[in-house]
């Protein structure tokens, strides 16, 4: 019998979605708003964001996608990304524990059931320098052409 389907232990969820179906879902979300999507992005630090989207108007949102509280608990490296986006958002299943997520001073919250997103809480907005936002459209341009040549 396989183990696939195995829930983490710090959770008893009966529902238990995958980081990859939520980072599907929440993709998805983006695009329905008219967004382009990247998953797997890495900054020009050396961190790999989960997903960033880029609206039409130049938008740029990140997304760290949490699939159960260890998960959340041992990243410590999810701060460095909001210098990185106009607005930052925590991805979840329905059923995460949401009052363990950062404050809404920081972050924003998306919750999903594995096909549809909504916004729990609204992301601050934080304007990046324009310097930085035409460094970052550049990098996403050459990630999705090189990820399109493949």
């Amino acid at each position: 019998m396989s183990n696939a389907s195995a829930t983490p232990k710090d959770k008893q969820i009966t529902n238990y979605l995958s980081a990859e179906r939520i980072t599907k879902a929440v993709a998805s979300f983006f695009q329905e708003m008219g967004d382009a999507t990247l998953s797997e992005f890495t900054l020009k630090t050396g961190r790999r964001v989960d997903l960033i989207a880029l609206s039409r108007s130049q938008h740029i949102t990140i997304v760290e996608v949490k699939s159960s509280l260890t998960d959340f608990s041992s990243d410590k490296k999810w701060q460095n990304y909001l210098d990185w986006a106009d607005q930052f958002y925590f991805a979840v299943a329905e059923n995460f524990p949401v009052e363990r997520l950062a404050d809404e001073m920081r972050c924003g919250i998306l919750i999903t059931d594995g096909f549809d997103t909504h916004i729990l809480r609204e992301a601050p907005l934080r304007k990046l320098p324009t310097q930085r936002r035409t460094h970052l459209i550049r990098r996403l341009a050459f990630a999705a052409m090189t990820r399109l040549s493949a």
